[in-house]
């Protein structure tokens, strides 16, 4: 047993020397076979698709503003062939440049696909955040892709700027000024065009009615409204992309839709449709109008509601109203569907339940001693006179409602008055007709009015207003994000031979109204436009 234990050993290291000197061996003849082989094999590469982005131009990510243009030009082989256009293998490639999502965000962004040809060149009309663009190079014959990625970075989409609402070919439009009149900092000055139809693919049906950064939308949802005649959306604050339909804002919608007022108080929205009035309050639901909608219908056959909605009014108001034909303002107390008059006042400088005036033109403005307060301005008419009534409707005092009531009626342009903007730190509004613009100051004694500018020839005026936002704590505590608020005025006109809608911008004194000519900046190339407002991006919102 012993010799046997000693031999094992022995015998084991034998072995491994023989297949060690077995492998070698069958290696070396198989490597001078592969030698003698002189055989003609075809070997096919696998992709033969090579994509070069070692091109000085190109980066691995780019950092861009919206709308900007993203150019990405790669050298693309097939076979070792440079692919100078698409045409080149039409039967055998396809190219697709994607834009693909990549942030987190409360909205799902579909794949938008930018181009199909070899080289990109595309304006980027995503909003902000971080995103990446795809190449893709499709063999048709083997369906193999073929990749290139590039990250980018959308650090801001439509900016704070200066809105224009227009009407072009009987559609609806948004255009978008931005430039250091309008907000700090500003590199590049911009102007937007038919915004709407870029960032949804069409125009909103219908001629312009009203649009707003409503105060209850801009705080919980993100939105501007924006109304025509025949129908209302929602869009996103950044991408203008479509996030509200008309059947959305109600929880149960109107069969006619015929939109004429709409304003946003605080955390209230209110809207005027089909001649019924609509309310909703959103400070009860953290995600806004995907849970608050507008309710029960308020009015009947018998109230005609005026095309008018204030900017301001007092949170225990669940609506506010101007009947056409008793020619009074009603209101709507909160739990209640019912409009109730407010109290008779016989004696005050005009009285709430008994105005005896049709509405013509209306803005908000300058509210006294207390700015806050931003008291509602309505130039209104009868058969022979003409008007100015300013009327605080941020009280819950009906008593407090009347502040003042001026006879315009001998006042130059005022029978064809079609415009008015109220100045929010000084005691004036100037207000215009087709062919003048007229400064106005109320509080001097007498009142004062004086022409201060004419339309050009050819050119019709279809609406002025002061820079100013509409939504009221943004405007009073501006500061830094609204530097220019008060300073400038713009006048829009319409060339109806032209079919061109321009602005006309200039400096003025924000105490006394006067207009500074030597700084007219104009713009143009808009639609008819029917209203002008200011867009902006509110801290965490």
């Amino acid at each position: 047993m012993k010799i046997l234990k000693f031999l094992l050993p022995f015998n084991n290291k034998i072995m491994r020397k023989i297949l060690n000197y077995y492998i070698c061996i069958m290696f070396l003849c198989s490597f001078i076979s592969c030698i003698k082989d002189q055989g003609n094999y075809d070997y096919t590469e696998f992709n033969p698709i090579k994509i070069d982005t070692a091109n000085s131009s190109i980066k691995s990510s780019y950092s861009i503003s919206f709308r900007d243009v993203v150019s990405i030009a790669p050298k693309i082989y097939y076979n070792g062939e440079l692919i100078k256009n698409v045409d080149q293998f039409k039967d055998r490639l396809s190219f697709t440049w994607t834009l693909c999502q990549t942030f987190s965000s409360g909205t799902i962004f579909p794949l938008d696909t930018l181009s199909h040809d070899i080289v990109l060149d595309a304006p980027i009309l995503q909003s902000s955040g971080t995103w990446e663009i795809k190449l893709t190079v499709k063999d048709l014959e083997t369906n193999i892709d073929t990749y290139a990625k590039f990250a980018l970075n959308i650090s801001e989409s439509f900016p704070d700027g200066w809105m224009a609402l227009y009407e072009r070919n009987g559609e609806t439009e948004v255009g978008l000024i931005v430039d250091e009149r309008v907000k700090s900092n500003v590199v590049h000055n911009r102007v937007l065009y038919d915004i709407l139809k870029d960032a949804n693919g069409q125009s909103l049906i219908g001629k312009p009615v009203t649009f707003q950064y409503a105060q209850s939308s801009g705080v919980r949802d993100r939105r501007v409204i924006i109304v025509s005649d025949q129908d209302m959306i929602g869009v996103d604050k950044s991408s203008f992309v479509k996030t509200l339909s008309f059947d959305e804002f109600f929880f149960a919608s109107p069969t006619t839709k015929k939109v004429t007022a709409f304003t946003g108080i605080a955390s209230k929205d209110f809207i005027i449709n089909d001649n019924r009035m609509y309310a909703l309050d959103v400070s009860s639901s953290p995600t806004g109008r995907d849970a608050s909608k507008f309710g029960l219908a308020s009015g009947n056959d018998q109230i005609i509601l005026a095309p008018w909605q204030p900017t301001k009014y007092v949170q225990s108001y669940n609506g506010l109203a101007y009947d056409s034909v008793e020619k009074k303002f009603l209101k709507l107390t909160s739990g209640t569907t019912n409009f109730t008059a407010f109290t008779n006042l016989p004696n005050a400088v005009f009285n709430p339940n008994a105005v005896g005036l049709d509405l013509v033109v209306y803005d908000w403005g300058y509210g006294g001693p207390t700015p806050a307060l931003a008291f509602e301005y309505l130039i209104m008419k009868d058969a022979t006179k003409t008007y100015l009534l300013s009327a605080n409707f941020a009280s819950a005092a009906d008593a407090a409602v009347p502040q003042k009531k001026i006879d315009m009626s001998s006042y130059p342009g005022i029978t064809t008055v079609n415009s008015m903007t109220v100045a929010v730190a000084g005691q004036y509004l100037l207000y215009s007709n087709p062919n003048n613009v007229y400064l106005h100051k109320f509080n001097n004694n007498p009142p004062t009015t004086e022409e201060i500018w004419a339309a050009p020839n050819g050119e019709t005026i279809t609406d002025i207003s002061v820079l100013k936002s509409s939504n009221l704590p943004f405007q009073l505590n501006a500061n830094n994000l609204f530097p220019t608020v008060n300073q400038y005025v713009y006048f829009a006109t319409w060339n109806e031979s032209t079919e061109n809608g321009k602005i006309y911008c200039y400096k003025i004194d924000i105490t006394n109204g006067s207009i500074d000519r030597s700084t007219e900046r104009v713009y143009e190339g808009f639609g008819k436009i029917k209203e002008m407002n200011y867009k902006y991006n509110l801290p965490g919102t």
